[in-house]
């Protein structure tokens, strides 16, 4: 599936539900707003049956995943510097923005992606090139 120009893909061990708006925290330690999705471990959820349907309730469950900055049905994870990883194409920085046009690199940041469709949870990786005078 294609999100926001991101290839996701379906996790299967990844549930969400909405923030509680007081235990539940941003990669800053900042509290999430009631509005925004949080991610739980799908095991960590208790199943309940309706309908003779199983699904899983995550209320209470604890967050797993800490969401560096998004909306609400969206967020994305804490950036990594990839070094002499696999080559990839990654967007580049064109007169200072970041462009559609992709290049082949070795060393980027990646960057996990989430969102949620259709009551899933879908991931995927967002590429970026490392400038050295960029933060």
């Amino acid at each position: 599936m294609l999100h926001d120009g991101v290839q996701c893909r379906l996790s299967p061990k990844l549930g969400y539900r909405m923030a509680d708006g007081k235990t539940d925290v941003d990669i800053n330690g900042d509290v999430v707003k009631t509005n925004y999705i949080v991610l739980v471990n799908i095991k960590d959820c208790p199943v309940e049956e309706n309908n003779g349907h199983l699904y899983y309730n995550p209320d209470g469950a604890k967050q797993a995943v800490l969401i560096d900055h998004g909306g609400t049905y969206y967020g994305y994870g804490k950036s990594k510097k990839v070094l002499n990883g696999t080559g990839k194409y990654v967007r580049i920085l064109v007169d200072g923005v970041l462009s559609a046009q992709r290049e082949l690199r070795f060393s980027y940041w990646k960057t996990p992606y989430y969102c949620v469709r259709d009551g899933k949870v879908y991931r995927g990786n967002c590429y970026k090139e490392i400038r050295e005078n960029a933060q």
